[in-house]
């Protein structure tokens, strides 16, 4: 009995060591990624460790911003519309439980490196900033990732190829940043995907028929890229289609008969 007893005790030592020993290193990141930000506002002013004098503790989950899961981990992190800058640290890689990211409507101006391995987010929106350089690769290891916003950015050179490999998405919203080159073809492979936004870049290259065979999709803006070519007659095979765009390129040939196909298609650009 003694034995079993102290097995126990063992374990619920164990248990409680080791995730004290997470929180510190997640309190520790998040006041590593603090320090490289300018909070003009001071919106993250509870982002401090407490006397423990006092016998408080750095209650890291009720940071502004900050969500923890059941066991206390960061889950969300949404630092929306605070007129941040800075650069978003590469300690956020230390957030191994999170699961969306939110840095929206801010003033970032730098790259965004930082968050290509975070593979267990399932939300991240980077829209409204002034984020530059290529987006980064390794999103595409994020197999629960569901919604993607990176729109109004000056992000440039090609859209990753390895979104394709993001079975789940639903939301890719690329619009309004400067992307080079051509759609991939590996976003064919995005059979959940519903909003699909490429709009506003430097995009060249055909359409791809591929995009034809996205079952679920019911908004495509892809309009005001410089595109060539026709109007891929396997749209017709977008049976959930609400709302296509496709102004302002270079696009020619005839309409595709296909079109007619889609009985829920209410507008067309």
């Amino acid at each position: 009995m003694k034995t079993q007893f102290f097995f126990y005790f063992c374990c619920i030592c164990c248990f409680s060591y080791g995730y004290a020993a997470a929180a510190n290193d997640e309190v520790a990141a998040l006041l590593s990624i603090k320090e490289g930000l300018t909070d003009p506002l001071n919106s993250l002013h509870d982002w401090k460790l407490v006397d423990k004098a006092e016998g408080k503790n750095a209650a890291h989950c009720n940071w502004t911003g900050v969500r923890c899961n059941s066991i206390g981990a960061v889950e969300k992190l949404d630092l929306s519309r605070m007129n941040l800058s800075g650069i978003v640290s590469n300690e956020i890689q230390r957030l191994k439980s999170l699961t969306s990211l939110n840095l929206c409507c801010n003033e970032f101006a730098s790259s965004l490196s930082s968050i290509a391995n975070l593979t267990t987010l399932k939300s991240l929106d980077v829209s409204q900033n002034f984020f530059t350089g290529d987006f980064p690769l390794g999103l595409g290891k994020a197999s629960g990732l569901i919604t993607l916003n990176a729109s109004s950015n000056n992000f440039s050179g090609f859209l990753p190829e390895d979104f394709g490999n993001v079975s789940s998405l639903e939301t890719l919203d690329l619009r309004g940043s400067f992307f080079e080159g051509s759609i991939p073809k590996s976003f064919s492979n995005l059979h959940k995907l519903k909003f699909l936004g490429l709009s506003g870049n430097n995009l060249t290259g055909e359409i791809p028929g591929g995009l034809g065979q996205l079952s679920s999709l019911e908004c495509m803006i892809i309009g005001y890229n410089e595109f060539e070519g026709g109007i891929p007659p396997e749209f017709g095979n977008l049976t959930k289609l609400k709302y296509l765009d496709l102004a302002e390129g270079n696009l020619g040939g005839e309409i595709p008969a296909e079109l007619g196909k889609l009985k829920m298609l209410n507008t067309v650009f």
